[in-house]
């Protein structure tokens, strides 16, 4: 299953200012910090090992590791089942991006206040950043025992309601 693409971005109101390579920064940091994670796929050979320590050693950013070295494609196949089930309860599913509160793309707008996604700098603090949000979402996430949240369902923590992405 594809998640996500950096060239579903590139057109439509993607800013006529900004490289193509903005349009893959919120999946590239999604991508990198799963790995990290460890919702990550083990490497498949040599090159691909060697990239991964690239990005582990912050010697690219998540941004343009994802646009240049994943060519832009995130799919299940770069996540292990533990990933992938995260990403089909938080990021995207069959019918695409999840939107609404408590949804990826809500956290990452949240987290550097903005709306214009594709704004936001490909930069290791900022990914940071980001990493401070996605962490205890996933803790969440796992002592809930990984529910999968069906179209149209809440689900309650500590006693207070979250609505179900829209």
């Amino acid at each position: 299953m594809k998640y996500d693409d950096a060239s579903w971005h590139y057109g439509g109101q993607f800013p006529a200012d900004l490289p193509q390579v903005a349009g893959a920064t919120h999946i590239g940091m999604y991508l990198a910090w799963a790995i990290m994670a460890g919702l990550g796929v083990d490497p498949v050979d040599e090159v691909d090992a060697e990239e991964l320590k690239e990005l582990s050693r912050y010697a690219i950013t998540p941004g343009r590791w994802f646009h240049e070295k994943r060519d832009g494609i995130f799919s299940s196949g770069d996540l292990n089942a533990e990933g992938q089930a995260f990403t089909r309860a938080y990021y995207a599913n069959e019918k695409g991006p999840l939107e609404g509160p408590n949804t990826y793309f809500a956290d990452y707008n949240d987290v550097f206040q903005t709306n214009e996604t594709y704004r936001v700098t490909d930069r290791w603090s900022n990914f940071y950043h980001l990493r401070a949000r996605l962490d205890p979402r996933l803790a969440m996430w796992r002592q809930l025992g990984r529910p999968w949240i069906k179209d149209g369902e809440s689900i309650t923590v500590g006693g207070k309601t979250y609505p179900p992405p829209e």
